[in-house]
């Protein structure tokens, strides 16, 4: 299948994206903060505000494509065994489609491990490791990825709690 599904599928898409996020989103810990409803960059601001130590920005490489989608299979299947064969003929024959109404939800479906493993803050596929030695904690977590087939890549250690919000989270809407 391409990338783009067919503009007279965009309605049923839309739909079975808001579908997957009703399931997926009771699974997200509170530190998830993009493509979910109630949740925003002003939440992820807010929280960022409230935690101390020194922060690791950094950001999955083409994360999308990188999906892999055995091991989301796996996942989705523990969630709900129904659900494969309905979403599998939606995607590409490597990773998710980008600007495709069920990516955001299978996206955070992906990154639940890594959520609940390790002191971030997550919007979308940016986080911010939060911790007052976080350098052993991000090669830890970089390792992690590494296996489930993705790349992180590290922007800058902060001490600024505002530095995220003015660049990862700028292009969201945040100052």
């Amino acid at each position: 299948m391409e990338h783009a599904p067919r503009p007279q599928y965009q309605d049923e898409l839309k739909a079975f994206g808001r579908e997957l996020a009703a399931i997926v989103d009771p699974l997200l810990g509170p530190s998830v903060h993009g493509w979910r409803k109630r949740h925003s960059v002003a939440t992820a601001v807010a929280e960022i505000r409230t935690r101390s130590g020194l922060r690791i920005h950094g950001d999955i490489a083409s994360f999308f494509s990188n999906v892999d989608q055995v091991r989301l299979r796996k996942m989705v299947d523990r969630v709900d065994s129904r659900l494969w064969a309905r979403i599998e003929p939606w995607l590409p024959e490597i990773g998710l489609p980008e600007g495709c109404a069920i990516s955001p939800p299978l996206a955070n479906l992906y990154l639940t491990d890594i959520d609940s493993r390790f002191p971030i803050v997550r919007f979308a596929d940016n986080l911010l490791l939060i911790d007052p030695n976080p350098e052993p904690l991000f090669h830890t977590l970089r390792r992690h990825l590494t296996d489930i087939g993705l790349v992180i890549t590290p922007s800058s250690i902060e001490h600024d709690p505002t530095h995220f919000c003015k660049t990862a989270l700028a292009p969201f809407g945040a100052a």
